[in-house]
């Protein structure tokens, strides 16, 4: 099975994959219950979107020998579960290391997020906070590409049809420019 087998698309999903990751946490230690004190799902008028936000984990972001508390926008609250996305991009790192199809389950980006910066952002008690989220890979809406196994993941990306859920906060057409997935 093949994610992405056009040059164009390795790139533009490059890009996208710079800025967006995801997890899904449950509040059940003191840290994360004090970070997700009364937040709530998006609000929308006038085509502006507000998000609630939180901080959790580190991660060098403004240099590479200081770590700094992660904002994470809250997308979508239920119950005690917070499905949210890193405010700013944390990392830049390619979908695969070498040049082949490869789906979202065998790819290098994958373990990385859910080894080398899992490991590096969250220390045992926020790992322990951060929910398994089963993560069904679709064929690719852009080149009709089979998307792979569905996989489990405490971090992961969005896919194309979450960043244009109006739920999310996001703009509904996915083509249009949109300072909201920005």
């Amino acid at each position: 099975m093949k994610m992405y087998s056009r040059t164009a698309g390795k790139k533009l999903m490059a890009l996208i994959l710079c800025a967006i990751m995801m997890i899904t946490m449950l509040p059940p230690n003191t840290k994360v219950s004090q970070a997700a004190t009364s937040v709530s799902n998006p609000r929308t008028a006038n085509g502006v979107s507000t998000w609630d936000c939180i901080y959790f984990g580190n991660y060098y972001q403004s240099n590479s020998s200081t770590k700094e508390p992660i904002k994470w926008r809250v997308l979508s609250v239920e119950g005690n579960e917070a499905f949210v996305v890193a405010d700013k991009a944390l990392d830049c790192q390619p979908y695969n290391e070498t040049e082949e199809d490869v789906t979202w389950e065998t790819c290098t980006l994958r373990q990385w997020l859910n080894s080398t910066f899992l490991d590096a952002a969250f220390d045992e008690e926020e790992k322990s906070a951060i929910k398994t989220t089963t993560v069904v890979n679709e064929d690719s809406i852009f080149f009709g590409t089979e998307g792979g196994n569905t996989t489990l993941d405490q971090i992961f990306l969005l896919l194309p049809n979450e960043v244009k859920n109006p739920s999310y906060g996001f703009n509904s057409e996915y083509y249009t420019e949109s300072e909201t997935r920005e």
